[in-house]
């Protein structure tokens, strides 16, 4: 497998797809490259074992902070979609 430096847009079925053992389409469709001056915010590595709705939204209470602080989405390097 290559590991991708893409990032993942937290507000996009990434995030939903934390639950999804079998996603309904391919995750490393959901990557997309890094923007020049971009940087990753946040490396997401999880269990799937845990609860998905917990995960969801502590993300996304993640992200409503991260706006607050820094006027934009935060990008997200996640597992499931950004290794090939």
């Amino acid at each position: 497998a290559n590991a991708s430096s893409d990032p993942t847009p937290p507000a996009g079925t990434a995030v939903q797809s934390l639950g999804a053992r079998q996603p309904k389409q391919d995750p490393f469709s959901l990557s997309r490259p890094v923007a020049p001056g971009e940087s990753i915010d946040f490396f997401v590595s999880h269990s799937w074992h845990d609860d998905a709705q917990i995960k969801h939204r502590q993300v996304r209470l993640l992200v409503e902070a991260f706006k607050r602080r820094h006027g934009r989405e935060p990008t997200f390097w996640f597992d499931k979609t950004c290794i090939d």
